[in-house]
């Protein structure tokens, strides 16, 4: 008898999960092809990238997966042709961390692709550190401040490329732009918005100093909305300093002046006293955030 209950307790248990969990679960089922259509999906060669570059390619998409591991890669790419018949797959370098590599990935899709359909941020940078030139990394500058230009301090960059001192003082630095930075200071919660311009090849670059940092909200590393974003930086420069790599060659003329950097304010803020940066940059690092679709929603407007 004890048996006999112990199945039928077993069997509407069972029961009462099958339905909780095909009650509560919802599944896409979604038979849309993509036939002629071109996808682009970061970090496609691992994990959910992966994945989805599969179901893209079992729909018939041309897919383009970019990432800096081309071996894995390759090797995706090959699991993707025997698993889907679809040999519409490629792939292309891209690192996120290197500036310099993501202008010429754009430069060489737009020579060799003829349209873009779907793009997949799946992969990216979190801590958006400062992409500071390789030969900057390690090396030591004097800092020329004051009227007339004279040796004040001293910045290093180490070689992650997040940290830098100030006199022996760290920092924390986080790109923005391709001109703005945001440091902060170590173990504080003060951040300052900089401004570095640079000529390729040149052992000195200027810096756009708005004097003292601002306590701001608690954020992850890198996580500036706009809003504090524009707080840091829409205030016209007080300071303009000349960093030269040591040791300071001999040939060297000390400055009688710094020549100010043309803008100091991004063009997606409201300026405070500052100007107006003209043209748009790269904007890359500002967080963005977007509403998820559901399931029926994508399918009915598939």
């Amino acid at each position: 008898m004890v048996i006999y209950l112990w199945i039928i307790f077993t069997f509407v248990l069972l029961v009462l999960t099958l339905k909780y969990y095909f009650g509560t679960t919802r599944w896409c089922k979604s038979t849309v092809t993509l036939n002629g259509r071109t996808v682009l999906i970061t970090g496609g060669n691992i994990g959910i990238g992966k994945a989805t570059a599969i179901d893209l390619a079992n729909r018939g998409a041309r897919v383009i997966i970019a990432s800096r591991n081309k071996e894995k890669a390759i090797q995706t790419i090959k699991e993707i042709n025997d698993k889907t018949g679809n040999d519409n797959v490629r792939f292309m370098y891209l690192d996120l961390m290197d500036l310099e590599v993501v202008r010429q990935f754009a430069e060489q899709f737009l020579n060799e692709e003829k349209r873009l359909d779907i793009l997949i941020n799946n992969s990216g940078v979190t801590e958006f550190p400062c992409m500071f030139p390789n030969d900057w990394i390690d090396k030591v500058f004097t800092i020329y401040r004051g009227s007339p230009p004279g040796p004040s301090s001293y910045w290093s960059i180490e070689a992650d490329g997040r940290t830098l001192f100030n006199d022996g003082d760290p920092y924390y630095c986080h790109q923005i732009t391709d001109q703005f930075y945001v440091i902060g200071t170590a173990g504080e919660n003060k951040f300052e918005c900089i401004t570095i311009d640079f000529t390729p090849g040149e052992n000195n670059f200027t810096i756009g100093d708005r004097g003292i940092p601002k306590v701001v909200d608690p954020l992850p590393p890198g996580a500036f909305n706009e809003t504090v974003l524009c707080s840091l930086c829409s205030e016209a420069t007080s300071r303009f300093d000349l960093a030269v790599e040591r040791p300071i060659p001999t040939t060297f003329e000390e400055p009688k002046e710094i020549k100010p950097i043309k803008c100091d304010v991004p063009y997606f803020c409201t300026s405070g006293t500052g100007t107006i940066c003209e043209a748009p940059m790269i904007t890359t690092k500002t967080p963005m955030t977007t509403r998820k679709k559901s399931c029926a929603s994508r399918r009915k407007h598939a």
